[in-house]
């Protein structure tokens, strides 16, 4: 059985997730015929079309999703009443979002009391009693906040 298995281990996010992380196997569209049928733990899928579809319609997304990608590789919890948005760049930089006040006030509605945003967007809002804002510059400043 393998631990981490990556799919998808050639493209742009696959090749960077296999520099980034040890995984116990990793398969693309020539190979991938001999993992099926095989028990595996956590299963990476990279660069399919469904990641790419979500990436165009909300590149707030982002952030977040590379947050719950690193908790589940690295086995760290993320607290339940935290938010995270936030648009990634090539190079790792954590771009603004669009209609950030919007999204933090259905945040707080929804009871989330700690965000994670763009470092960028922290002008546009207002202290709130209860909720703690952090911003990041970057993927790796997001990942040490979080880990």
């Amino acid at each position: 059985m393998a631990d981490t298995v990556l799919v998808g281990s050639t493209g742009f996010v696959g090749g960077n997730l296999m520099a980034a992380h040890t995984f116990d196997a990793a398969y693309h569209s020539t190979d991938i015929a001999e993992g099926f049928g095989r028990e595996n733990g956590l299963v990476v899928y990279a660069g399919v079309p469904a990641a790419m579809f979500l990436a165009n319609q909300d590149p707030a997304a982002d952030l977040a999703v590379c947050i719950a990608v690193a908790s589940s590789l690295q086995g760290f919890t993320l607290p339940t009443n935290l938010s995270v948005m936030g648009e990634i760049g090539l190079c790792g930089e954590v771009r603004p979002v669009a209609q950030v006040e919007r999204r933090v006030a259905e945040c707080v509605r929804l009871g989330f009391t700690e965000l994670l945003i763009p470092k960028q967007n922290l002008k546009n809002l207002r202290p709130m009693d209860g909720v703690h804002i952090t911003g990041v510059d970057t993927l790796m400043q997001a990942l040490a906040v979080v880990n």
